[in-house]
């Protein structure tokens, strides 16, 4: 109820209980989002597909002898699936420690760092390539988030900002003028907007070097900027 009323997708954690869940959902009516670390039923996942939900696999679907997981993540809707680490929980294979072993006092971290890996596994099953498996994944998880998908725009253009001020930097502009600059030609690449998309678009072409930066013209550029804001 509580994200139907403010329009949110949810993340959900289910364990023995997909008919159950599945039962209410159809009642709340909620916008979809995520089922994590999906292990039910053919089924059972095509229903929360039919909701609106994608479908997380992470390191369970690395291990070879689940085989009901690898198969869904084989044969579901490649628009269904997103990649998950559910770190420090779920380890893939290659993290696994026996009850033995950790008696023994061997340990071994889960971390998000081992998404790549997941994603090799996801991309044999498949049969993607890795850069298929990354783009599809993460277009999906986007569409169950969307407001992940403006902070990673954001995020983007962050990096790139940092990118070009090293570049202005490199070609001599002053440092009361390097402020002046960036935000000025964000504000019209963007028109005056924040259109995050845009402006990205605006600096990577500078870094591409479709716009030369010198010292001088920085300087001249920032001068103008200047002024015209202290009209």
């Amino acid at each position: 109820a509580l994200a139907r009323s403010v329009d949110l997708p949810v993340i959900l954690h289910v364990r023995r209980s997909a008919d159950v869940l599945l039962k209410h959902l159809r009642r709340a009516g909620v916008r979809g989002g995520i089922a994590h670390a999906f292990n039910g039923s053919e089924q059972q996942a095509r229903a929360f597909i039919d909701l609106g939900f994608r479908l997380g696999f992470g390191g369970a679907m690395t291990f070879e002898r689940a085989l009901q997981i690898r198969r869904l993540a084989q044969i579901l809707p490649a628009d269904a699936i997103v990649l998950e680490t559910d770190a420090p929980d779920i380890p893939p294979h290659w993290r696994y420690r026996t009850a033995d072993e950790r008696a023994q006092g061997l340990t071994s971290r889960n971390e998000p760092a081992e998404l790549p890996r997941i994603a090799e596994t996801l991309a044999a099953l498949r049969g993607w390539s890795l850069d298929e498996t990354a783009a599809i994944t993460s277009a999906n998880a986007c569409a169950a988030l969307p407001r992940l998908a403006q902070w990673l725009r954001q995020a983007a253009l962050l990096e790139v900002e940092r990118r070009y001020l090293r570049q202005l930097r490199a070609a001599g502009a002053r440092a009361d003028f390097q402020d002046v600059i960036l935000r000025t030609q964000l504000g019209q690449a963007g028109n005056l907007a924040g259109d995050v998309e845009v402006q990205q678009e605006m600096l990577t072409k500078a870094l591409a070097g479709q716009q030369v930066v010198s010292g001088q013209t920085v300087a001249k550029r920032g001068e103008v900027c200047k002024a015209h804001r202290a009209r």
